[in-house]
């Protein structure tokens, strides 16, 4: 039995509801395909929080080394409408660091774009089925881009804005802690891997697994 330990630091609370769950499913997976002996994955979640007397590069690489021993770290990045950018502005300065101060284990990015909702709204049949409503394209902002949801400009309102579909007359529409935990645990990994940035991460997975020499197979 192997143990593949994954330290995942997180950009905010509804990160929390939705991501580590996905990761976990993401990771035993790859792993059960590509590695011939089994793998145990052990998925740490921890927002990340700057107290502000040291730098987020710092805070990164300290609270990873608490997690010691440690495989790999998942630095989540929203990739909002440039990823580029965006991995120079808040994954880059982490890894200058890191590779300059050897930290614990592989630093990769974890980077939905534009933002984890997206990841969320990667399967209309299980939206319809967690969130109780068929997705009704007069009242979901940009659903005409549901079949590609990176393309969204803001996923987190057309995410609400389905949510708000199923409720009854004078209910409030469920807040996200509700409907992420159940379609973090429902959406298929098929339909993940269909978003550019799913696949980008889970090839960064197979490519630790190559360093690891853990990799066995190919498919």
């Amino acid at each position: 039995m192997r143990y593949l330990v994954a330290l995942t630091l997180l950009e905010g609370g509804s990160d929390e509801e939705f991501l580590p769950v996905v990761v976990q499913r993401s990771l035993q997976d790859v792993c059960h395909r590509l590695v011939e002996s089994p793998v145990e994955v052990d998925v740490r979640p921890v927002v990340v929080s700057n107290p502000g007397d040291v730098s987020r590069e710092r805070w990164v690489l300290e609270r990873s080394r608490r997690e010691r021993p440690l495989d790999v770290v998942l630095l989540h990045v929203d990739g909002s409408a440039d990823v580029d950018r965006e991995l120079r502005k808040s994954f880059a300065p982490v890894e200058e660091v890191w590779q300059r101060e050897g930290g614990p284990g592989a630093l990769l990015p974890l980077v939905p774009v534009r933002e984890m909702e997206a990841w969320a709204l990667a399967d209309t049949e299980v939206l319809e089925r967690v969130l109780g409503a068929g997705v009704d394209a007069t009242r979901v902002h940009e659903a005409d881009r549901l079949t590609e949801p990176e393309r969204l400009s803001d996923p987190k309102l057309t995410l609400r804005d389905v949510a708000a579909l199923g409720v009854r007359p004078r209910r409030k529409a469920p807040g996200p802690g509700v409907y992420l935990p159940l379609l973090a645990e429902r959406l298929p990994l098929a339909a993940l891997r269909r978003l550019p940035s799913f696949r980008a991460f889970e090839h960064d997975i197979e490519n630790l697994l190559d360093t690891l020499g853990w990799r066995t197979r190919d498919r």
